[in-house]
């Protein structure tokens, strides 16, 4: 199934539920990946374990096999490129006074992962929506006991109803759907940043390898901080929060370079170089777009 960004009840990847699942599925993961690699080179670096700290990084910012010619955590940031633009369609007037925070609260997945059976038999979703069912029911008889609806129109009322539940079915799958996605990408966002600073501050890097480090993952991300302050500010807040944790890092870091004695001055040369060459374009190009 082709990934569509605009998420509403004609998105054939969202309306079921099964497929943003099966993305979900695979950010929980990269998420869990991440996270044990943060917590694994810290544990070995705190055991004073030179050589392994060294293995472990050196795969993480090594760019030598990769096809796009950057750092193997660089290209796991990749995850951000799934992005949805909320376009979920408003519940009818006619839902608008039930409470849908409980409904969503129990709406659950038909599939249970600890024991890889189906919790519930019905249509091609991927939830259980039996209480959306309850609830047309609900409405239906409320409808005719109050003179809405009239019997000899049976199969009017029929259609309109089954033609309202579908819809209203889909618009709760987008909604757990990106609410959920949403959680779980942010997430994903959190432990790479995590992962990130436990590179510099574990990971017995030399301080120009820190510091050549600290700038590639900022011509990764302080582009998308632009792109992101327009268009959702939580995953800005994300990045920008990194950046400033880095930026402080990359400054202790050049200080101490020129506070060893035993530092060659090709070092700071090679420092300097790069503050001009990639460092101050690459905030000057951010200035420019967020005036």
């Amino acid at each position: 199934m082709k990934f569509i960004k605009d998420l509403n009840t004609q998105n054939p990847f969202s309306s079921t539920g099964e497929y943003m699942n099966t993305l979900i599925n695979f950010t929980t993961s990269r998420s869990l990946t991440l996270q044990l690699l943060a917590l694994e080179i810290h544990r070995v670096s705190m055991l004073n374990s030179i050589s392994l700290t060294n293995k472990y990084v050196e795969v993480l910012i090594d760019s030598s096999d990769s096809i796009f010619e950057s750092p193997k955590i660089i290209e796991m940031l990749d995850i951000l490129e799934f992005q949805f633009k909320n376009m979920i369609e408003k519940i009818d007037p006619l839902f608008q006074s039930y409470n849908f925070n409980y409904i969503l609260n129990n709406i659950n997945l038909k599939f249970n992962p600890l024991n890889g059976k189906d919790l519930a038999p019905g249509d091609d979703s991927a939830y259980d929506l039996s209480i959306v069912d309850d609830l047309i029911e609900l409405i239906g008889i409320e409808a005719q006991s109050i003179g809405l609806l009239h019997s000899n129109d049976y199969k009017t009322n029929v259609l309109f109803f089954e033609s309202e539940k579908s819809m209203l079915k889909k618009i709760l799958i987008n909604t757990i759907s990106y609410n959920s996605f949403k959680k779980h990408h942010l997430e994903c966002l959190h432990y790479w940043n995590t992962l990130v600073q436990v590179i510099v501050n574990d990971g017995k890097l030399e301080a120009v390898s820190k510091c050549n480090f600290i700038l590639e993952v900022f011509q990764s991300i302080v582009p998308k901080i632009n792109d992101y302050i327009e268009s959702d500010i939580s995953y800005a807040s994300d990045l920008i929060s990194s950046c400033v944790s880095l930026f402080h890092s990359y400054q202790s870091t050049k200080k101490e370079l020129v506070q060893s004695g035993n530092r060659q001055p090709k070092d700071l040369q090679r420092v300097v170089k790069l503050d001009c060459a990639r460092l101050l374009p690459l905030f000057k190009h951010m200035r420019t777009e967020i005036l």
